[in-house]
C-alpha cells in the first residue's frame, strides 16, 4: 500500500464512516458498532481539525510579525537619522555605526579610495 498523505487518510476515515452509515447501519465489524468506531476514530478527526487551526493561527502569526517588524523597521531608519543630526553623536560617532550606519569618514575614504584606482 502508498504512503498516504494526511489529508488522504482524514478522507479515507470520512469515506469509511459514510460507507458504513449507508451500507450496514447497524452491523457489527470486528467487534464494533458504527457508534463504537465512530468515537474510535473521533480522536484522528480531533487531531487532524486542531493541525487546520493551528495552521491558520501561524499564518495569522505570521502576518502579524511582518506587519510589526516593518514598523519597527521603519522606527530604527528614523531613529538613525535622528542620531545621525544630533549634534552629540552625528554621522561620524560609534553610536552612528552601531546603528548598522556607514560613517561619514569611512563613506569619504572609500570614495577617494575609488577615485585613486581608476586613474
Amino acid at each position: 500500500m502508498a504512503r498516504m498523505s494526511p489529508a488522504q487518510k482524514l478522507q479515507k476515515i470520512l469515506d469509511t464512516i459514510r460507507a458504513w452509515e449507508r451500507g450496514a447501519d447497524g452491523s457489527i465489524f470486528w467487534g464494533h458498532s458504527l457508534a463504537q468506531f465512530k468515537a474510535a476514530m473521533q480522536p484522528s478527526i480531533d487531531a487532524h481539525a486542531k493541525v487546520v487551526d493551528l495552521r491558520k493561527q501561524l499564518r495569522a502569526a505570521l502576518i502579524e510579525r511582518n506587519l510589526e517588524d516593518k514598523r519597527s523597521m521603519k522606527l530604527i531608519y528614523r531613529v538613525g537619522c535622528a542620531v545621525g543630526g544630533d549634534p552629540a553623536h552625528g554621522v561620524d560617532s560609534a553610536l552612528y555605526e552601531e546603528f548598522g550606519r556607514t560613517r561619514e569618514a569611512v563613506r569619504r575614504s572609500k570614495i577617494r579610495a575609488g577615485r585613486r584606482r581608476k586613474r
